[in-house]
């Protein structure tokens, strides 16, 4: 028997720093509204994301801002 892997949304982002792109996992079982934090691929800046889903548009919306802590 497989173990229960919970269903994912892959979506994009553009870190706040340096403008590249990079891509997260949402976990859809985590709640239609989450916050984050990722590391760009790019600059190594930490990025925080806030998550909301859209129904109208069936994906989540994405508001990305640089961790100025540290």
């Amino acid at each position: 028997m497989c173990p229960y892997t919970p269903p994912t949304m892959n979506q994009f982002y553009i870190c706040d720093a340096c403008g590249e792109e990079n891509e997260i996992n949402l976990e859809l079982t985590d709640g239609d509204h989450q916050e984050l934090s990722s590391e760009c691929e790019g600059c190594g800046r930490v990025n925080l994301i806030s998550a909301s889903f859209n129904y109208d548009i069936n994906e989540f919306e994405l508001e990305v801002s640089a961790d100025d802590a540290g």
